[in-house]
């Protein structure tokens, strides 16, 4: 069996609301404000532009837009036995060797209208095949509440009263799971790519290179090391996929566990905080909105809010230090984050044709009407007198030429 040393991970989900700080405040959340010493540092490491974005701080002056940038937490620190139970299989998954303990619950309140959430938990010591399982089951719990032990459901309730009706449904709006940024220290025997890519997919362990039905291609697991994995040291690797961030760290003899995961560490602090919930606000952002393109419902203010977004969330250098940079790009290659922007500028360039298209009729019907008249005078001064049916004709071909230029514009739209 094969053990975690330490393992530590938040399930970070966006609900499609503005969340009432006056209920948090009265439901025992607790509202998150850095010192100003602390508040000195961050921006000494980030852009205080970036950290202004993320959380807030006394002391702090920032741009009107980011006012509603709020983190709340409670903790919870319940330490409980994880099983499910699949009704239609009739089937009771108790995961025996799997340590789960539920530090605390996190709500991130973000501008426009977004609001994040996290459940962080730490599952030390627990056997890697059982944590993988867990994982893949705790990210989906929006989607199989029921199927849980009363203990865990109990412990996230504050989360489920998060929804309006405490509709779970609606943690998962963008998506059909919870994202992971997990972080895991292992041993140096358990340190490979294999385990990495395992953790990170959610696959059963020392499946790579198998017959398990699971296992992935000889391709598809070359390319995804390549194009999603990061390896600055030697001491621990990354991978940035679409739903979760692995971090594997490997144990030297001597090695302080403390330095790596710890509620204070740059791993857990800065490094989720300040990066992975940044691309997550990109991510739920980006996503809500071609969604709604794609269900032809439009957005007056797409515009308004890109250029806002452009301008405190859709930058890469956020750091002085080249690490988080080169972390926030890989996670943000991990989540697509390109491809989205392209789709949503598609859109927007597709509605300025749009708009484009109905100014141009508008000026050709008033151009239309000028030409009509400006021949009716010409004709009448050329007869020297009046001429009803002359009106009448020139008036119908205008008319027939206003009514063939809005079909053409409404086809092409």
């Amino acid at each position: 069996m094969i053990t975690s040393i330490k393992s530590h991970a938040f399930f970070v989900g966006s609900i499609q609301h503005k969340i009432d700080t006056k209920t948090l405040d009265k439901a025992s959340w607790i509202k998150v404000v850095e010192n100003k010493s602390t508040y000195q540092f961050l921006c000494s490491y980030f852009h205080k532009s970036h950290v202004d974005a993320m959380i807030e701080a006394e002391g702090q002056i920032r741009p009107k837009f980011l006012n509603d940038v709020h983190h709340y937490k409670m903790d919870i620190n319940a330490i409980i036995p994880l099983s499910i139970f699949d009704a239609t299989k009739n089937e009771l998954t108790v995961l025996n060797d799997y340590k789960l303990n539920i530090i605390g619950l996190h709500v991130y309140c973000m501008p426009l209208d977004i609001t994040l959430f996290a459940v962080e938990i730490d599952d030390s010591g627990s056997d890697l095949n059982e944590l993988i399982k867990a994982h893949m089951l705790i990210r989906d719990f929006p989607t199989r509440w029921e199927q849980f032990n009363e203990a865990f459901r109990n412990a996230l309730v504050p989360i489920e009263h998060l929804c309006p009706d405490d509709n779970l449904t609606n943690l998962v709006t963008c998506g059909n799971k919870l994202k992971v940024f997990q972080i895991l220290m292992v041993n140096q025997e358990t340190y490979t790519d294999e385990h990495l890519y395992e953790i990170g997919t959610c696959s059963p362990l020392d499946c790579v290179g198998t017959n398990n039905n699971l296992a992935p291609s000889e391709d598809y697991y070359n390319n995804i090391l390549k194009e999603n994995m990061i390896a600055p040291f030697k001491t621990w690797k990354s991978l940035a996929l679409m739903d979760t961030y692995t971090t594997l760290i490997k144990q030297p003899n001597n090695f302080e566990e403390e330095y790596w995961i710890n509620y204070e560490t740059t791993w857990i602090k800065s490094y989720y905080h300040f990066i992975y919930l940044r691309v997550m606000m990109q991510k739920t952002f980006l996503s809500s909105h071609n969604i709604k393109y794609r269900l032809n419902h439009s957005n007056a203010n797409i515009i308004r809010s890109l250029t806002r977004m452009e301008q405190y969330y859709f930058y890469d250098n956020i750091s002085y230090n080249f690490l988080p940079n080169m972390l926030n790009k890989q996670m943000e290659n991990g989540m697509e984050i390109n491809k989205e922007k392209s789709e949503l500028f598609a859109q927007i360039k597709e509605w300025d044709n749009k708009n484009t298209n109905t100014l141009m009729v508008i000026l050709s019907v008033f151009a239309i009407f000028s030409i009509s008249y400006n021949i009716y005078c010409v004709v009448r001064d050329i007869m020297h007198k009046d001429s009803p049916v002359l009106l009448s004709i020139i008036s119908a071909i205008s008319l027939i030429c206003i009514v063939l230029l809005i079909i053409r514009m409404i086809k092409r739209n």
